[in-house]
């Protein structure tokens, strides 16, 4: 086995349960939790393809928001000018290819390793991008499994990552979600990036059921480079690529992505630095100890030589010699964390029969959390707020156009454990030029309308503040009278890729 795990472990709940809250554990089953904590690595020295599909469809001239003055391609070319001379700058192989498209498809980088020498000659490309024409996705997703084939074929010992991003819907050519899904490829790690407000949020969700394949919301435009950051970043600093959990002795172990237990748990990587915290249960009648076996490949090994990584046993419970009792080990923390990823993946589910009661269930779920969070002084702990926040812009954006979006991105920052999570954009609304949000607590919402008389809006406003402040003396851990944190950054950060991110945000 390797060293490059800093320290594993396999640990049980063991106080009581409250299984009206708590459904997902039976009365004869034990949650636990897996913890891998990695140990830093250097950047890999495997060569790399990065494929970069970009629309340059004329949404894309469209201003970023309604106060700002550059466009959404604006934010796009000043995010791939960062990217590029980052990329010059490693001591890495790493070549690019950059793809744009809107009813057709130009390939304006070719696949060429990048270097201090031809970085100028890529940033000189990127800024002719000119956008224009409808959206032919289905056109440019056949492009990209184009490329990484042929590349691989003539390339073997490369890792080939793809990033598409997009601002729209298929206006031409193929449009069927289904259709589109099927041409998508799953042979290599795509990651699929919706631009604003707009896109396609079906799309981008149906193609990140795709083995390999994850979806990304920027709402901010501002926040771009951070989010291309820690996506290059999840691939120059692997710590174990190609990653196979294996349950034994009958444990299984939780896959969000399928919102299932299941005893051989994929991962398309997990990153350096990182400490990853995996769900898992067992039979209470099952004495065996659980064994968790890691297999995967090296940074620097082709993706098919998979080893057995760690191997980690179920210690057993520890007894107090001088109280005479068992040793507790509360992990209630996990337990909210995974009821609040069952209700979000509820939340981002296109069959709610009823969306009422879903919403009704995160009110009393959250509730029940800032309880457990007041009583056990946690109110300022980093890691429930984030659980706080999770269920309270769901809940907010929920039956709104856009909250399908903030759904998945946030289930998906929680399940992969992200350092980057979505927040709801401030706007200014131009038909009765009042500072909006994209959500409001229904308190506080005022429906827009044209020639709205702004001294009743406020009064409006007035009288809704005062029933919030009301509201919260009599109960003050209801949903809506949560002061969110309002931070896109998560408790799963790391140093490493903090750094990143920085470098990437900051113009060269």
């Amino acid at each position: 086995m390797t060293t490059i795990v800093k320290n594993a472990s396999i640990e049980f709940h063991n106080s009581s349960i409250d299984t009206t809250l708590f459904d997902f554990i039976h009365e004869d089953e034990m949650f636990g939790t897996l913890k891998l904590k990695m140990k830093k690595t250097n950047i890999t020295q495997q060569p790399i393809l990065l494929l970069f599909t970009i629309d340059k469809t004329a949404s894309m001239r469209e201003y970023a928001s309604p106060q700002s003055t550059n466009t959404k391609m604006d934010y796009v070319i000043q995010t791939f000018k960062n990217i590029l001379f980052y990329l010059a700058k490693q001591d890495a192989n790493i070549s690019i290819c950059v793809q744009t498209f809107n009813d057709c498809v130009d390939i304006i980088i070719p696949n060429k390793r990048i270097d201090k020498e031809n970085v100028k000659e890529f940033v000189n490309k990127i800024d002719e991008i000119d956008p224009e024409g409808p959206t032919d996705i289905g056109f440019a997703l056949g492009s990209a499994n184009k490329i990484m084939n042929e590349f691989a074929e003539t390339h073997p010992f490369h890792d080939i990552y793809h990033i598409f991003m997009t601002d729209g819907y298929a206006t031409c050519g193929e449009t069927k979600n289904e259709y589109l899904f099927d041409i998508a490829s799953d042979r290599f790690q795509n990651i699929f990036i919706g631009f604003g407000l707009e896109h396609n949020v079906h799309l981008l969700k149906k193609l990140s059921e795709k083995k390999n394949s994850d979806y990304q919301f920027i709402n901010h435009m501002e926040d771009t480079s951070i989010i291309y950051g820690e996506i290059i970043h999840r691939w120059l600093y692997p710590s174990i690529k190609n990653v196979n959990i294996v349950m034994e002795n009958g444990g299984v172990i939780y896959d969000w992505k399928t919102n299932g237990w299941t005893d051989n748990l994929y991962e398309p990587v997990i990153i350096s630095e990182i400490e990853k915290i995996y769900h898992i249960k067992k039979q209470k009648k099952n004495m065996d100890p659980i064994v968790a076996k890691i297999y995967g490949c090296l940074p620097n090994e082709e993706e098919k030589n998979q080893i057995l990584v760690n191997e980690i046993i179920e210690l057993p419970e520890l007894y107090d010699l001088e109280k005479g009792v068992m040793v507790t080990n509360d992990l209630s923390r996990y337990l909210y964390r995974h009821k609040t990823m069952e209700l979000l993946n509820e939340a981002k589910s296109d069959n709610i029969e009823n969306r009422n009661d879903t919403k009704k269930k995160m009110k009393e779920f959250f509730r029940n959390m800032q309880k457990y969070m007041h009583e056990h002084h946690l109110t300022n702990d980093v890691f429930m707020k984030l659980l706080c926040d999770d269920i309270y812009v769901t809940y907010q954006t929920f039956q709104s156009s856009n909250g399908l979006m903030y759904a998945l991105a946030r289930y998906t920052s929680q399940g992969r454990q992200q350092t980057y999570c979505n927040t709801p954009v401030k706007h200014v609304d131009t038909d009765d030029a009042t500072n909006l949000y994209s959500f409001k607590p229904p308190s506080m919402f005022t429906p827009k309308r044209k020639n709205r008389n702004l001294s009743f809006h406020f009064v409006d406003e007035i009288e809704a503040a005062e029933k919030v402040e009301t509201e919260k003396e009599t109960n003050p851990f209801d949903l809506d009278n949560y002061e969110f944190t309002n931070t896109d950054t998560t408790c799963y950060a790391t140093e490493s890729v903090l750094d990143t991110m920085s470098q990437l945000s900051t113009p060269f």
